[in-house]
């Protein structure tokens, strides 16, 4: 993720979310960092295509 953004941050947690495998989905977990750098990496990713799939990517804040 270093490549799209400058801030450095770290997933701490990946979350498989299970569906029929038409559109396959994860939750990533960040800790300790700005909701701002976040926003910024989901408005960087967002769009892109991997493993011939276009990604959706959205940040939202987690509750503890």
């Amino acid at each position: 993720m270093h490549k799209y953004i400058n801030d450095p941050i770290d997933c701490t947690e990946i979350l498989r979310v299970e569906g029929d495998g038409s559109r396959p989905g994860a939750l990533m977990s960040f800790t300790g960092k700005k909701f701002d750098t976040l926003g910024k990496l989901s408005l960087r990713l967002n769009g892109l295509y991997w493993k011939g799939r276009r990604l959706a990517c959205e940040a939202t804040p987690g509750f503890v």
